[in-house]
């Protein structure tokens, strides 16, 4: 008995009927609103990425340009900056207030 083509693309084991049900399984993945979702998801994690990159590569930069004591001074002041605004809004946070004053 010989098998047609078609009988080849259903066969389960075979390997066009595998690309078949990938192909059908990414189609409904890019039309599901779930699929929405991570593609969404996944877009934010790489810009974050990204950025982590690019801060990253700026700083080897920065401290190669300024010098160790400079950069030492700026990442000093920076860190002062940083924890300066993260205490304000925790003291927003807790009494409430969303402007600051």
């Amino acid at each position: 008995m010989a098998m047609t083509e078609a009988d080849d693309l259903a066969a389960p084991g075979s390997r066009a009927g595998v690309v078949a049900r990938l192909r059908a399984r990414a189609q409904s993945w890019l039309n599901s609103e779930h699929g929405a979702a991570q593609r969404m998801a996944g877009m934010a994690f790489a810009i974050r990425v990204a950025s982590a990159g690019v801060t990253f590569l700026s700083q080897i930069a920065l401290a190669r340009w300024m010098g160790g004591f400079d950069f030492g001074i700026y990442v000093s002041v920076w860190t002062w900056l940083g924890a300066r605004r993260r205490h304000r809004a925790s003291r927003r946070a807790v009494i409430g207030r969303a402007n600051p004053e």
